[in-house]
C-alpha cells in the first residue's frame, strides 16, 4: 500500500503536480479552531479530496490552509491567516453539554473534526464522564495531537481496549456495509501496484464481493435492506440493474413529499435525441468528449426549472437538482452555457459523477453524451456490474429523490452499445416505465429567439436577426452564415477536416471581404494527402490560395471537427463540413455565447498548460519547421502532440510543448512573444499595416508574405490584383 501511494504521487508531480483555478465570490463564513473558513465560487468540475493542502493568491500575498469540502461548485478552505471575528466551536459544544444536549460535531474534513475536538476534549476533560467515553471521535484521527494528549479518552478504538471485552464485541458488530458499487477512487498513476491498492475500493479489496457470490457467512456485515431516498420506481431500475441478488426495500416515507415539479410527476423521464443526429467529439489531446446539441438541451431543461422557481435563488443551498455527465468535457461545457445564463444561481449544477457521490438532488438529468462523430466510451460499454461504468450508471442515476431525466442518442446507443451492456437495460427500463419528453416543446424552452431549421429550409433572401439561435439544415445553414461573416468584425475561424474546390470557392468572396475589413481568418483542415476532400493536388492548391490571400491555414492530422467561431461569441458546430459539403443531408447548430465558444476554444486546442485558459484561436496554431522554417502539420502519436513539416523530403518536427507559452500570450511559436494575426509558413500577415492597395480601382490591401525569395507585400485581391512590393 505505501510503494502504490509512492507510485501515485510519481505519476502525479510527473504529469504537473499541482492545480491552479479562478476563485471568486469569496467570503468569510468563520473559523474552525485557529483556521479561517473561506467560501468560494468554483466553475470547473475538479476531483478535489478533503485535506488537499492549498495556497491562496489574493493580490502579491499567498496564504496557505487545507481544502475542508468542494461540493456543488462550492469550495470551503480553512486558511492560517486571521482574516474575521472568531467563533469558539468548543464553548458552543460545551454549552449545549451543560444544559444536557448531546452533540454531533460534524465537518467535511477529518482535520477539522480532530482540531475542533481536541479543544472540546480540552474544556471538558474535568468532567467525572470524561474517562467513560463523554466525547467520543467517530472515524479515522488525522490529528497527532488529539491522539498524543486525549487518545484514551476520545478514540473509539482505545476507549474500547480500556474498557473491556464486552465493549470490544459490541465494537466489532458496528462495521455496516455500504454500497459495494461505489466509485473507486481516480488514481493517475498506471502502475500495477498502484492499480491492485488504489484503482479498487475497500470491498473489492477484502474480498467482499466474492464472499457475498458465493453465500459465504459475512458476519461483520449488516446488509442493507432498506432505502430512505428514491422514489420506487427509480429504486426499482437500480434494484433490476445493480442489486437484483439483493433487491433493495424502499421505505414508505419515499413515496412522500416530491412537489410540483415543472415537467410532470412521472419519476423516470427521457429524452430520446435520435431524430437529431446529433455529434459528440473528443477533446484535443484526451479521450474525453463533449456533445453540444445535448449540451444546449439540457441547458434549456435548467433554465425551464429556473424560471419556474424549481432552482433556488442564488446563495441559497440547492438541493433540488443537479446534471451529471460521464465525461468533464461535457460537464465543464454545459456548466459554462449555464452560467453564461444564470450567473452565480448556476454555481455547481453539472459535473461528473464523481463529484455526486455521497450526494443527493430532488431530480437529476443525466446525460449520456455519447453519440456520432467518436467511438463508443469505455463507460457506456460496461456489461458487468463489476466495471467502472456500471458503477457510473448506478451511482449517476441513484443521485435522484424523487426525478431522473435521461438525455441520450438511444438509437446510436442501441446500435453501438454491446448486447449486453447496462446502458441498453437502462434506456429499455425507461421507455418501458417513463415518460417521453417532447424535444419540439424543450428545444425553444426559455429561448424566445431559436430559430429551429429542421423543420423548415429557408430562403435565400430570409432575414437572419443577430442573436437567433437555433439548429440548421444544409439547406438554411448556408444564408445564415454568409450573413454572420457578413457582419464579422474581429475574427473568423473555420474548423472543416475536408476542403474541396467548389466547396472552399463559395467562401472565398465572403472570406476576401473579411480580410478587407481586417477581420482575422483561420482555418483548419486536414492534410491534402488524407483522403475524404478533394485530391491531394487539388487540396495542396487550395491551401496556398488561402494563405495568399492572407487566410491562417493550419492543418491537423485526422481531424473531425465541423466548428467555426465567430468574434469568439457567434459558435456553429454539427456535422456539415464547410469548405466541402455538396449534397448530403446535415444539421448545424448555431448559439450565440461568448461562454461557450471560450469552453468550445479548450476542447479544440492544444494543451496550454495546467491553467487551462482559452486560447486565442484567430492566432496560428502550428508553429514553423525547425528544420527549414515551412509550415507544419498538427499531429499526435503514442508521446503525445507534435508537429511535423509540411514539405514533403523535410523530416522536421517539433514537440507541442514548446510552442504552448507563445500559443497563450497569442505569440507566433518561437518565443518571441510577437503576435501575429495570420498567415505563417509561405503565408502572409496583415502586420505592415494593411494599408490600401495604391493600385486604382483595386480597392484590396497589402498584406505581408513569405516566399522562397523572402518577405514581401502583396494585395489581398491577388490573383485579380498582382502589385507587390519588396521587403528589406
Amino acid at each position: 500500500m505505501i510503494e502504490a501511494l509512492g507510485l501515485e504521487v510519481a505519476a502525479i508531480r510527473k504529469k504537473g503536480g499541482g492545480t491552479q483555478v479562478e476563485l471568486r465570490g469569496g467570503e468569510r463564513v468563520g473559523e474552525a479552531e485557529g483556521s479561517w473558513l473561506y467560501r468560494f465560487i468554483v466553475a470547473e468540475d475538479l476531483n478535489l479530496r478533503d485535506d488537499t493542502p492549498v495556497r491562496v493568491t489574493s493580490g502579491q500575498e499567498d496564504v496557505s490552509g487545507v481544502l475542508v469540502s468542494f461540493r456543488d461548485g462550492v469550495l470551503i478552505v480553512a486558511l492560517e491567516k486571521d482574516l474575521g471575528t472568531k467563533i469558539a466551536t468548543a464553548r458552543i459544544v460545551e454549552a449545549h453539554y451543560r444544559t444536557g444536549r448531546s452533540v454531533l460535531l460534524v465537518s467535511n474534513t477529518n482535520i477539522a473534526v480532530d482540531t475542533a475536538l481536541e479543544r472540546v476534549a480540552e474544556r471538558l476533560k474535568g468532567e467525572p464522564e470524561f474517562h467513560q467515553g463523554l466525547v467520543i471521535r467517530q472515524g479515522p484521527v488525522v490529528k497527532a495531537e488529539l491522539r498524543q494528549r486525549f487518545g484514551q479518552q476520545v478514540i473509539l478504538e482505545e476507549i474500547v481496549a480500556r474498557l473491556g471485552k464486552a465493549l470490544r464485541h459490541e465494537k466489532d458488530h458496528l462495521i455496516h456495509e455500504a454500497a459495494p458499487l461505489e466509485l473507486p477512487p481516480i488514481v493517475m498513476s498506471d502502475e500495477p501496484l498502484a492499480g491492485e491498492w488504489l484503482k479498487r475500493d475497500v470491498f473489492e479489496k477484502a474480498g467482499i464481493p466474492e464472499r457475498l457470490q458465493r453465500g459465504e457467512p459475512t458476519p461483520h456485515l449488516v446488509p442493507l435492506g432498506t432505502q430512505y431516498r428514491m422514489r420506487e420506481p427509480i429504486c426499482e431500475i437500480i434494484n433490476s440493474l445493480f442489486y437484483a441478488d439483493r433487491p433493495l426495500r424502499s421505505d414508505p416515507c419515499v413515496s412522500r413529499g416530491g412537489g410540483a415539479f415543472p415537467f410532470g410527476t412521472s419519476p423516470l423521464l427521457y429524452v430520446d435525441t435520435s431524430l437529431f443526429h446529433p455529434w459528440t467529439a473528443l477533446r484535443v489531446g484526451s479521450y474525453s468528449r463533449y456533445n453540444l446539441f445535448h449540451a444546449l438541451l439540457v441547458r434549456n431543461i435548467i433554465l425551464h426549472l429556473a424560471e419556474t422557481g424549481f432552482l433556488p435563488p442564488a446563495g441559497e443551498a440547492n438541493d433540488a437538482v443537479g446534471v451529471v455527465a460521464p465525461y468533464a468535457s461535457q460537464a465543464r461545457l454545459i456548466q459554462a452555457l449555464l452560467e453564461d445564463r444564470l450567473g452565480a444561481r448556476a454555481a455547481g449544477i453539472a459535473a461528473t459523477v464523481h463529484r455526486f457521490q455521497g450526494n443527493e438532488k430532488k431530480a437529476m438529468v443525466l446525460d449520456l453524451t455519447d453519440s456520432l462523430g467518436a467511438r463508443l466510451g469505455r463507460f457506456l460499454r460496461a456489461s458487468r456490474i463489476e466495471e467502472d461504468g456500471a458503477r457510473l450508471l448506478n451511482v449517476a442515476a441513484s443521485r435522484a429523490r424523487y426525478h431522473v431525466v435521461l438525455v441520450g442518442n438511444f438509437e446510436y446507443l442501441r446500435a453501438k452499445a454491446p448486447g449486453d451492456a447496462i446502458v441498453r437495460r437502462l434506456i429499455d427500463n425507461f421507455e418501458a416505465h417513463g415518460e417521453a419528453l417532447d424535444l419540439n416543446t424543450l428545444l425553444p424552452l426559455a429561448e424566445r429567439d431559436w430559430v429551429d431549421g429542421l423543420h423548415r429550409v429557408m430562403p435565400a433572401s430570409f432575414d437572419f436577426p443577430e442573436g437567433a439561435a437555433g439548429a440548421f439544415t444544409e439547406g438554411s445553414f448556408y444564408p445564415a452564415f454568409l450573413q454572420d461573416l457578413a457582419r464579422a468584425h474581429e475574427s473568423v475561424v473555420i474548423f472543416s477536416p475536408f476542403a474541396t474546390g467548389p466547396g472552399t470557392g463559395r467562401w472565398v468572396d465572403p472570406l476576401r471581404a473579411a480580410l478587407g475589413r481586417r477581420v482575422r481568418v483561420r482555418i483548419l483542415t486536414r492534410p491534402p494527402a488524407e483522403p475524404g476532400g478533394g485530391t491531394t493536388e487539388e487540396v495542396g492548391e487550395l491551401v496556398s490560395a488561402l494563405r495568399d490571400l492572407g487566410v491562417t491555414v493550419d492543418l491537423r492530422a485526422r481531424m473531425h471537427e465541423k466548428i467555426a467561431i465567430l468574434d469568439g461569441r457567434i459558435l456553429w458546430h454539427g456535422s456539415l463540413n464547410i469548405l466541402s459539403h455538396r449534397d448530403t443531408h446535415e444539421s448545424m447548430l448555431r448559439i450565440e455565447s461568448p461562454a461557450a465558444c471560450s469552453q468550445l476554444a479548450r476542447f479544440i486546442s492544444t494543451p496550454a498548460g495546467r491553467r487551462d485558459d482559452a486560447p486565442a484561436l484567430d492566432v496560428r496554431e502550428n508553429p514553423e519547421c525547425p528544420k527549414c522554417g515551412g509550415p507544419t502539420v498538427w499531429n499526435d502519436g503514442r508521446f503525445g502532440i507534435y508537429f511535423e513539416c509540411e514539405r514533403p523530403g523535410c523530416d522536421g518536427k517539433t514537440d507541442a510543448r514548446r510552442n504552448v507559452r507563445a500559443r497563450a500570450t497569442g505569440g507566433d511559436g518561437r518565443g518571441t512573444g510577437r503576435r501575429r494575426p495570420s498567415g505563417h509558413g509561405s503565408g502572409s500577415t496583415m502586420g505592415a499595416g494593411g494599408r490600401p492597395c495604391p493600385k486604382p480601382g483595386c480597392g484590396g490591401r497589402l498584406a505581408e508574405r513569405n516566399s522562397r525569395n523572402g518577405r514581401f507585400l502583396g494585395c489581398t485581391n491577388y490573383p485579380g490584383c498582382r502589385y507587390t512590393e519588396n521587403l528589406k
